[in-house]
């Protein structure tokens, strides 16, 4: 899958195939596949990192939408349609390719755990990339990013919009999709 992804030109593949003793190992694989990362627009090494970062340290797989609204928010801002990454499923299968697994029930999955372990690991740190994970900031920011969510976009008093009747937690869930996340785990 990697030698097929479209980032690669047919110099670089047959450079990979040439040279496939620097693959033996799946830190190797992941290394070089980062390295083909940072040839990317600068817009989508930003939202590659963000996509990377929330996929790590994520308590439970995001689904698609909640994806997109914790890479899309702005802290501090309210959280407009506008913000969000159009087309964001194909957006994800483009940048992050047989990297991730969108289920059936649109939850986002790294497609192997030992990409989230090697961006997590002191290996992919020595390389200086913008993709590695680190735990703290990385866990600051989502948190930053769940509670501005919680704060700009869910509307205060009754979710219902009345206090006397319950609010519907599948209505909420589609009209906030990060919220029950974001109350969860920040």
């Amino acid at each position: 899958s990697y030698l097929q992804s479209p980032a690669l030109s047919p110099a670089e593949r047959a450079q990979e195939i040439e040279n496939s003793s620097q693959l033996e190992t799946l830190h190797g694989l992941y290394s070089g596949m980062l390295r083909q990362f940072e040839s990317l627009f600068s817009q989508e090494r930003t939202l590659l990192t963000k996509i990377f970062q929330f996929l790590v340290l994520s308590q439970e797989p995001p689904s698609v939408e909640q994806l997109n609204i914790a890479i899309s928010v702005k802290p501090g801002c309210k959280l407009s349609r506008r913000d969000q990454v159009p087309n964001i499923t194909d957006t994800l299968r483009r940048l992050c390719g047989a990297l991730i697994d969108i289920g059936p029930d649109s939850t986002v999955l790294f497609s192997h755990l030992s990409f989230r372990v090697f961006l997590l690991s002191g290996e992919a740190k020595q390389l200086r990339t913008p993709f590695q994970v680190d735990f703290k900031a990385g866990s600051l920011r989502i948190a930053v990013v769940c509670l501005s969510y919680l704060v700009n976009d869910v509307p205060q008093g009754p979710l219902s919009g009345s206090p006397n009747t319950a609010a519907d937690k599948a209505e909420i869930a589609l009209q906030l999709p990060l919220s029950e996340y974001s109350a969860r785990y920040w």
